[in-house]
């Protein structure tokens, strides 16, 4: 379950720290799945069973307004362009997260969907519920607790087919 610091930049200099997604950048989509086939290909070649978590979504702006407003940042400067970074942000996340479901499916490994209690999706439609999150980042108690108990039956359930596909 990666966050902000994993896909956005952080800057930070003495009064001053905002993160933001460059959405400019075109490699970044790559660089992740680069990322993520590297850290299954060492964890395995020490024989652990790898299993992805698709990424939660993140509020940009919340994060930043949470550090602002706990005085961690004098300014916000990319404030202007939070909405155009969350819709850039939100595809980045939907694509590696296609990535990380196939990966798991591609090794018969059931995909534990934390990221559903944020993400709402209808049709073509994806809705975010932000207020399940504290600050723009980390889960609520009561959403921790919910995914605590999914990721425990993805881990039965992965430890039972792993079981049948080595006999």
């Amino acid at each position: 379950m990666a966050g902000i610091p994993g896909i956005c930049t952080r800057v930070k200099s003495h009064g001053y720290e905002e993160s933001y997604f460059n959405y400019l950048n075109t490699t970044k989509l790559e660089d992740i799945k680069n990322i993520f086939r590297n850290v299954r290909d060492r964890l395995e070649s020490i024989q652990c069973k790898v299993v992805f978590v698709p990424i939660t979504t993140m509020n940009i702006r919340n994060w930043n307004a949470h550090r602002f407003d706990i005085g961690k940042t004098s300014k916000l400067l990319y404030f202007p362009e939070y909405e155009i970074m969350q819709a850039h942000l939100n595809h980045l996340i939907k694509q590696i997260n296609k990535f990380i479901t196939m990966t798991n499916e591609l090794k018969n490994l059931v995909t534990p969907f934390l990221h559903t209690y944020v993400h709402k999706s209808s049709g073509l439609k994806t809705r975010y519920i932000n207020s399940k999150l504290v600050d723009g980042v980390h889960p609520t108690e009561s959403l921790s607790e919910k995914w605590k108990i999914q990721l425990l039956r993805a881990m039965e359930v992965n430890e039972e087919n792993m079981k049948m596909f080595t006999m």
